[in-house]
């Protein structure tokens, strides 16, 4: 890892246009490239599932045609995955050889999500995609994790938005969504702890991101009271120093402890972004649209350490905002969590 100070970029949302040349750059005919030394890509540590859907849903959302163009290529991909028990590996070597059975509880919930962007987003892929999806579908009921609960309703409430009379597909979503819900009325809570679990960790946005498209796709109020509270916990957590302090992975936040502060993802403020977008969409308090510029200002240089993250240049986004400075290495996730939430702010 390497880590350097950097000089703070004075960089502003409006001077801000879809740069994907980074995200082009770490694509070659297999798929995304997980790791970057710098900028360049790291074939040692090879490709993953779960960064190959994430630049699925970029590139579906995107109107640039070359990411357009490399749409089939992260498809591809993602149908090289699914066994044939509907299950997905996740990490691949780069001579194209899986290094496992099975992926993460996480991967199963993140390729649900990009298959139901892209059945939403592109008609045409449709009578491909459908069938992957419902293969996965009954191994969801097995998933314990939340996070991976989360990403599977948004995929979920996507398809549904394209297809709201299957019947099947909008009953699973409903148990996952009571899962969330029975996890947050079950964790005891007090005044300085509102929250499913009892721990902050990484993509936290997502549960009550999930549970306002919950909302959205089924009407049920109690799933939208739970997203505004935990919403408001997160808010309170997060932005109480006037700007977005993330939760640090060196430690997380445990219930009755000190926030980590080091090290900062990308994909943490990516998801607080795309939480209020989706929150501003159930509900259109103006206020979320707000919360939503401000955690996009993280990667801009509003942050702890005055640091823009996204290198506009390149269109590449830094690894982690660090103790020292920044992590010069710019990997997949970080770009793809950049470029996601971008596009979230474009939908206002």
């Amino acid at each position: 890892m390497s880590i350097v100070e950097l000089e703070p970029v004075n960089l502003t949302e409006k001077t801000l246009v879809l740069n994907p040349t980074h995200l082009l750059n770490i694509t070659d005919d297999t798929g995304l490239f997980q790791h970057c030394r710098y900028s360049v890509p790291d074939r040692m540590h090879g490709y993953t599932l779960d960064d190959n859907v994430r630049a699925l849903i970029v590139a579906a959302g995107s109107e640039h045609p070359a990411l357009l163009a490399r749409l089939d290529t992260y498809l591809s991909f993602v149908m090289y995955c699914q066994r044939p028990d509907g299950l997905f590996r996740n990490f691949m070597g780069y001579d194209r050889r899986f290094l496992e059975e099975v992926g993460s509880a996480d991967s199963q919930g993140r390729t649900v999500w990009a298959l139901g962007v892209l059945y939403q987003q592109c008609p045409a892929y449709r009578p491909l995609v459908e069938p992957m999806l419902k293969a996965a579908l009954p191994h969801l009921s097995a998933i314990t994790h939340l996070r991976a609960k989360a990403f599977a309703i948004l995929g979920l409430h996507f398809y549904l938005q394209a297809n709201p009379f299957d019947q099947a597909v909008q009953a699973q979503l409903e148990r996952l969504a009571d899962d969330l819900q029975a996890c947050w009325q079950t964790n005891p809570k007090e005044t300085s702890w509102q929250w499913f679990e009892d721990a902050l960790t990484y993509e936290n946005a997502r549960l009550p991101q999930a549970m306002f498209a919950a909302f959205l796709t089924t009407g049920r109020k109690v799933y939208l009271e739970t997203a505004r509270q935990a919403t408001a916990f997160l808010e309170k957590i997060q932005f109480e120093r006037g700007y977005l302090k993330l939760v640090g992975n060196q430690g997380w936040l445990q219930r009755g402890q000190k926030l980590a502060e080091y090290d900062e993802q990308p994909v943490d403020a990516g998801a607080l972004v795309e939480m209020f977008a989706m929150a501003y969409q159930a509900t259109r308090d103006n206020s979320y649209r707000e919360l939503a510029h401000q955690a996009f200002g993280w990667y801009l240089g509003r942050n702890c350490n005055n640091l823009a993250v996204y290198e506009p240049i390149s269109g590449g986004c830094y690894d982690a905002l660090t103790k020292k400075g920044v992590n010069l290495n710019q990997g997949a996730e970080s770009v793809l969590s950049y470029q996601m939430a971008l596009h979230s702010l474009n939908t206002f």
